[in-house]
């Protein structure tokens, strides 16, 4: 495969834009993982504890 032909360049675009977005979709979820202990955390803090929480029905 000629390296400047017109597919070639294709491929080299796309092989780009996918680890864009597989580095996008890590940072996403790295940024889940944070913000969730943070509310843990916050959570376990309170004063009166947790009165209200969906955690027991979004994990059945």
């Amino acid at each position: 495969m000629d390296p400047d032909s017109v597919i070639a360049r294709q491929m080299k675009d796309t092989i780009r834009q996918s680890e864009a977005i597989r580095n996008a979709w890590v940072d996403a979820v790295s940024d889940s993982v944070v913000n969730f202990r943070m509310q843990d955390g916050q959570k376990n803090d309170a004063q009166e504890g947790v009165r209200y929480s969906l955690r027991q029905y979004t994990e059945q």
